[in-house]
């Protein structure tokens, strides 16, 4: 009985840092860290702004545990009425005020988003 509760709890540790493991590679290559640097945040992807949306260009707060800490860039669409900043905890700018597909210039690119957020 004893040497079933230490295996299951060695295989209980070795999920864990499995777990631990995958969480710390995916915050170190985390995509929209690495767009911080980066001169166009988003220019391409799924997520267009709707009709009336802006486009503004933000960085977040992103934490793996405690202070271990980075800033991530990401672009929001959202009414332009919308205080986006403090709806996502972040700093943001206008990155477009009416953004178009054809839209070259920004940090935002394309009418494209990171996410979109209702005017709610």
């Amino acid at each position: 009985m004893t040497r079933a509760i230490a295996r299951s709890l060695g295989i209980a540790l070795l999920t864990a840092f499995i777990a631990i493991s995958g969480e710390w590679v995916t915050f170190r290559r985390c995509p929209a860290h690495r767009a911080l640097a980066a001169p166009v945040i988003l220019d391409g992807g799924f997520a267009v702004a709707r009709p009336g949306d802006a486009q503004f260009a933000c960085t977040v707060r992103h934490c793996l545990v405690g202070s271990l800490c980075h800033d991530d860039a990401r672009c929001y669409c959202a009414p332009p009425e919308v205080d986006v900043a403090a709806r996502i905890g972040g700093a943001c700018v206008v990155d477009h005020l009416h953004p178009a597909p054809a839209d070259e210039d920004g940090r935002c690119r394309n009418a494209r988003c990171t996410e979109h957020l209702d005017g709610k």
